[in-house]
C-alpha cells in the first residue's frame, strides 16, 4: 500500500506547529487530518508537544549547529530542524 504525503506525521506535526506558531491556536484546539492513520496523528502530536515543549532549547541548538539563521520565509525549514533535532 502507498502511503500519501497527508497521512505522514511528520507533515502533519509541521502543519500542527505552524497553526500553533504562526495562528496562536492552541495545540489542544488545533485542526488535524482526521483521514490518516490515527497512529500518525497521535504521532504528530506527540511530535508537537514535544518540540513546543522543547522549543527555547531546540531553537539555541539549532541556532549553535546553522552556520548563519535561516529567513523568516525558511520557517517551514526551521521547523523540520526542530523536528528532527527533537526527534534525535
Amino acid at each position: 500500500m502507498k502511503k500519501s504525503r497527508t497521512d505522514d506525521a511528520r507533515l502533519m506535526a509541521l502543519r500542527l506547529l505552524g497553526a500553533v506558531l504562526d495562528d496562536g491556536i492552541a495545540l489542544a484546539e488545533a485542526p488535524e487530518n482526521t483521514s490518516g492513520d490515527p497512529r500518525n496523528r497521535a504521532y504528530a502530536r506527540h511530535l508537537a508537544y514535544g518540540v513546543l515543549r522543547w522549543l527555547s532549547a531546540l531553537e539555541w541548538l539549532a541556532s549553535q549547529l546553522l552556520k548563519k539563521p535561516l529567513k523568516q520565509k525558511d520557517r517551514d525549514v526551521q521547523r523540520l530542524i526542530l523536528l528532527g533535532l527533537f526527534q534525535l
